[in-house]
């Protein structure tokens, strides 16, 4: 049987969504630009993705709701990571899933559903490299993430008053110590520029800066 050839514009279409997986603003955005990405490629009928308990779907089912299939199986059989053991929609014959794992993390599931099995295996090393692509995004996002709370974390317990700002010369993070030397709320800071903070350093001077 001879391989179904692959479409050139289809995988650019692969390639340009895997490109913009970094730009999603937050994990929610990264789940639904996946699921609508996958979802519209000709050749499947249907996308989800499957994170942290909730599930972003392409087509007009609404976000947010488990299909009932996976809701059955979570009420009957969970594994730790909390996708079931034997999910009705992935055991499918005409679905592909893909467990959402890097290093020892799991995030969820990325699902397709194509009516073509010859299309979808043709294509599945492309959609599994999509998924490993999404499952780094999401293990270098946490990550970062906990590294900025370290962070926050430490310098919030020093004694020198410490100031964040964005290049417009907003405040958008203080540590205790910059509250109780000012004499602000860490709300009222956040509601000043560095020039409210310091007179000296003029909105013209931090444009130059």
């Amino acid at each position: 049987m001879n391989a179904l050839p692959l479409d050139p514009a289809i995988l650019g279409r692969i390639l340009l969504l895997q490109s913009g997986l970094q730009a999603a603003p937050d994990e929610r955005r990264l789940a639904e630009m996946v699921a609508r990405g996958l979802g519209s490629l000709p050749g499947i009928a249907e996308c989800f993705v499957c994170l942290d308990g909730g599930v972003f779907r392409s087509g007009a089912a609404a976000n947010g709701g488990l299909p009932d299939a996976c809701r059955q199986a979570l009420a009957a059989s969970q594994t730790p990571d909390g996708c079931p053991r034997d999910c009705p929609l992935c055991s499918a014959s005409d679905r592909w899933c893909h467990v959402l794992q890097a290093g020892l993390q799991t995030f969820g599931v990325i699902s397709v559903r194509s009516g073509d099995s010859a299309w979808l295996q043709a294509y599945v090393p492309f959609l599994a490299n999509t998924a490993n692509l999404v499952a780094l995004q999401l293990l270098n996002r946490r990550q970062a993430e906990q590294s900025l709370q370290m962070v926050c974390f430490s310098l919030d317990r020093i004694a020198d008053a410490i100031f964040w700002a964005d290049e417009q010369g907003r405040v958008i993070r203080i540590n205790q110590a910059a509250c109780r030397s000012l004499g602000y709320s860490e709300k009222e800071l956040l509601s000043f520029s560095v020039w409210d903070v310091d007179s000296e350093f003029t909105a013209q001077r931090w444009e130059a800066h």
